[in-house]
């Protein structure tokens, strides 16, 4: 590793989600650089010689704050990122808890497929809530099946789906 990497980085990287698969982008910093510190001096020197005069001990106090505003502003940026904004997959909770991670997963997913907006997005997600769909009308039918062929009274839900109801209003 190099100066100049350790100076100028790419501000994104090129990645994949680990369980959707999903093509996506993050940050690549995940603390402070050289270049971050060196700014952080700058800074500080600036802004406590507008203050008080140049050179002043106080100044030291404000590189300490400009330094950790930054290295908490870059993590929790980094840490945003982190998770998929498709499927809800947190690569860093699953390193340390995999249950977890799969309740966030699928709390993400009963949170989305209630929403409009879900069914018109790009999400991988998409194809198991149409086949999850799919699965529930195929049993809906293989009910109403078996109540016709049972002779017994058919299911309500499964009578929505038989064209020739007898009801005289049609349904909205």
């Amino acid at each position: 590793m190099g100066l100049s990497s350790l100076i100028f980085r790419p501000a994104k990287e090129h990645g994949f989600c680990a369980f959707c698969r999903a093509e996506r982008k993050y940050p690549s910093k995940k603390h402070l650089t050289v270049l971050d510190v060196f700014a952080a001096i700058v800074l500080s020197l600036v802004v406590g010689g507008a203050i008080w005069e140049m050179f002043d001990p106080r100044s030291f106090v404000l590189f300490t704050f400009a330094i950790g505003s930054g290295e908490v502003f870059i993590f929790l940026r980094w840490r945003h990122h982190m998770v998929c904004r498709y499927c809800g997959f947190d690569p860093v909770l699953y390193n340390v808890s995999p249950n977890r991670a799969r309740e966030k997963v699928r709390q993400f997913y009963e949170d989305k497929i209630k929403s409009p907006n879900f069914i018109l997005s790009k999400s991988p997600l998409l194809e198991v809530y149409r086949s999850q769909l799919e699965r529930e009308r195929v049993l809906r039918k293989i009910e109403y099946v078996k109540g016709r062929q049972q002779g017994g009274l058919v299911p309500r839900e499964a009578s929505k789906l038989n064209p020739t109801s007898s009801s005289s209003t049609p349904s909205l």
